[in-house]
């Protein structure tokens, strides 16, 4: 049996209706896992000053390291710099790992 489709939310508002439909049937989800409070308040105040991205989402990062599973889908959506980091983090655990398996939608 294979496990349900998350889709991880990497933004700071709220899912709409449309959003929900729209990753329910053109992506396959069943679950939307969203960013916790706590989480949120990083994703949507990143600092103007020059800033280490690895030790500022290592939170972030590890939360989606254990919400997600192979075949996930991860929406990203912010900062540009944020969102170009966690792409690209994204992309380099697909890469990199046999179980987990990150497939991005702007």
């Amino acid at each position: 049996m294979q496990a349900e489709r998350s889709g991880l939310l990497l933004w700071s508002h709220t899912i709409s209706a449309e959003q929900t439909a729209d990753l329910k049937q053109n992506w396959g989800v069943e679950l939307i896992v969203e960013l916790p409070v706590h989480l949120r308040a990083i994703w949507s105040q990143v600092p103007v000053t020059k800033i280490n991205w690895l030790e500022y989402v290592s939170s972030i990062c590890s939360w989606l390291q254990s919400k997600s599973k192979k075949g996930d889908v991860v929406v990203v959506q912010g900062e540009y710099g944020l969102t170009h980091y966690m792409v690209q983090w994204c992309f380099y655990k697909s890469a990199t790992t046999k179980e987990k398996s990150y497939i991005m939608m702007s």
